[in-house]
């Protein structure tokens, strides 16, 4: 899906105060990626893969709006109570990738969503329960930290419409 020219410029817009924010926050921050350089395209490309999901899964991007500069944890509360974690990379075959490192709000998560793609057009390619992704068996270090690191192949691949 590709997203229009005013989803692109709240993308852009999101990315750019998300990455401000954290480096206020928390400076030297680093991300599980290997872009090197403007963090806001990064921020950027996660605000517009959070609002391609919730276009394709039919889904109103509430938290993106009320609470643009928040900092890790859930991205989209899905109609049933349960929240999402929208992931995306750039690569085709990318892994959905989940940090180790210990969170209260991340806690909060109850399944994770990855999309591939690049500014402005992304693929839905699964999902997976938070459950099952935290399990010993799939922590790696890919770089930047462990990680809970699944393939394409072990994650649901169909697109579930959440009502």
């Amino acid at each position: 899906m590709t997203l229009g020219r005013f989803e692109q410029r709240i993308s852009t817009a999101v990315g750019v105060a998300r990455q401000q924010r954290g480096e206020s926050l928390a400076p030297g921050n680093p991300k599980r990626c290997d872009r090197e350089g403007d963090g806001a395209l990064h921020h950027r490309d996660g605000a517009a893969a959070e609002l391609a999901f919730c276009s394709l899964a039919e889904l109103y991007p509430s938290p993106l709006l009320r609470h643009p500069l928040r900092t890790g944890g859930p991205d989209i509360r899905l109609p049933d109570g349960r929240w999402a974690d929208v992931k995306h990379t750039r690569y085709q075959t990318g892994n959905l990738l989940v940090p180790c490192k210990p969170s209260v709000v991340r806690e909060t998560i109850n399944l994770y969503v990855l999309l591939v793609g690049t500014f402005p057009t992304y693929e839905f390619r699964g999902w997976i329960e938070a459950a099952y992704i935290k399990q010993l068996q799939w922590i790696e270090d890919l770089g930047k930290g462990d990680a809970w690191t699944l393939t394409q192949a072990q994650i649901h691949d169909e697109l579930v419409v959440w009502r």
